[in-house]
């Protein structure tokens, strides 16, 4: 199974077993998926199995784990896809599951290995991402991996009993400048 390293946090395909407690409860909670789609539907251990088994099987999307490399702990997950091989091109999305971490640029490390992985690996020439408005953390996050806005979908969501804008970003593989270096370690599972 192939990983991809940064300094503190390492990325790698998500497999069914990765599903847990942790998982399950990141979900469900609504500090986590305050700003994601998911937060409209109740998530069982079969659900998300499902959803893992499903990524796994899609020539489409890639679903990775975000785990720590001090102790191999899942934090969080980080999607890539989908990916339109004949424009190079793919979304990017993410979320840090560990309440603990937010704010300290795990997440930012994280993304950073995301568009590595996409544009060394998968040799995609463009990502993007979408945020709501109000989650301006998201927004820094992408912003420190080189995103730039490219567009704002007015009234487009409604989140928390108001119409909110989604800020539309993109990062180009000619303008990517990696935050840092990235080991890649394969070893048999």
């Amino acid at each position: 199974m192939k990983r991809w390293f940064g300094e503190r946090v390492y990325l790698r395909e998500l497999a069914g077993t990765d599903v847990g407690d942790s998982y399950v409860r990141w979900m469900n909670d609504s500090s986590t998926n305050r700003f994601m789609e998911t937060r409209f539907s109740t998530h069982t251990r079969e659900a998300i199995e499902a959803f893992v088994a499903a990524k796994r099987e899609s020539p489409h999307e890639y679903l990775f784990g975000l785990f720590m490399v001090e102790d191999e702990r899942h934090v969080g997950n980080l999607k890539i896809g989908p990916v339109n091989k004949h424009h190079g091109t793919a979304d990017i999305s993410y979320f840090l599951g560990e309440a603990g971490l937010r704010g300290r640029g795990v997440a930012t490390e994280a993304v950073g290995i995301g568009c590595f992985i996409a544009f060394q690996t998968l040799e995609m020439q463009k990502l993007c991402a979408g945020i709501y408005a109000p989650n301006v953390e998201s927004g820094r996050v992408l912003e420190k991996n080189g995103f730039v806005v490219e567009g704002r979908r007015r009234s487009q969501v409604v989140f928390e009993g108001q119409r909110e804008a989604v800020i539309e970003y993109g990062l180009l593989r000619e303008d990517w400048v990696p935050r840092g270096p990235v080991r890649i370690e394969t070893r048999e599972d």
